[in-house]
């Protein structure tokens, strides 16, 4: 394990430290970093991962760790590259719980559908040696969408699972997701997914639905005065794919309902 501290004025390194010598003799190590981007401190991380698996965490969700390593066997013996589980999600202001269950991986279209409605990155293990060299930019919103986006390309076979490996919290006001002022910031991530060569069937259909997705957020959560132009494009080419669109919105409105009656 590998903690990836993003320094901060509080005393979270020292809690780090004080962790690491309560567990002793375990495989952990820290990693201090300043660099004040989620995406660039994972980058610091991937730079020392020396095994054949990797996958991600935040500090403020919980991993359980046995499902995960269950998916990593499953996908490994399945001869896939990419293993994607199941995961739990928790509003902090309602208490409402909802499971985000991916598809199977027969229908490439379905799986590229949900991920782009639910993303939750820390359900992903990858393969070291397809995926290592990868990095997220510099984007402290959106850069897991365009992260998602490179491995999917590059992706020749996925396993995905009903199983559990990760328990997500989301609506706090600690939350960076919840940061109305870095909303911005998705523009750019926007405009790179556009670009992305998609040279696989479910990475090209992936790239379509995030930038959907991701449009929407922007035009949702952005205050109505900022980048007025580049707003109206983005209405102008959401409406350009209309099929997709309602895809899209459909599938929010099932996963709204789903939540409620679970």
């Amino acid at each position: 394990m590998i903690l990836v501290h993003d320094k901060s004025s509080d005393t979270t390194s020292a809690e780090l430290e004080e962790l690491i010598n309560r567990v002793k003799g375990s495989n952990i190590s820290i990693l201090e970093v300043d660099v004040k981007s989620p995406g660039l401190a994972r980058n610091a991380g991937l730079v020392e991962v020396d095994t054949p698996w990797f996958s991600f965490a935040d500090a403020d969700d919980l991993v359980y760790v046995s499902s995960l390593i269950r998916l990593l066997k499953e996908t490994e013996y399945a001869g896939c590259n990419l293993g994607i589980g199941a995961y739990s999600s928790i509003d902090f202001k309602t208490g409402i719980e909802s499971i985000k269950i991916p598809p199977s991986n027969n229908n490439d279209e379905a799986l590229a559908l949900h991920l782009a409605r639910t993303m939750g990155l820390w359900r992903f293990v990858f393969l070291s040696e397809q995926f290592k060299d990868v990095r997220f930019t510099q984007h402290r919103m959106g850069e897991d969408f365009l992260f998602a986006n490179i491995i999917l390309n590059r992706s020749v076979r996925i396993l995905t699972s009903p199983e559990i490996v990760y328990r997500y919290f989301h609506g706090g006001e600690l939350n960076l997701t919840s940061n109305k002022s870095i909303m911005k910031e998705m523009l750019g991530v926007i405009a790179l997914i556009k670009r992305l060569d998609s040279t696989s069937g479910i990475g090209g259909m992936f790239s379509r639905f995030a930038a959907q997705k991701l449009s929407l957020s922007v035009l949702k959560n952005l205050a109505f005065k900022e980048a007025l132009l580049k707003k109206f494009l983005l209405c102008i080419d959401l409406l350009s794919h209309p099929l997709q669109l309602k895809k899209l919105l459909l599938s929010g409105i099932s996963e709204s309902v789903n939540s409620r009656n679970g």
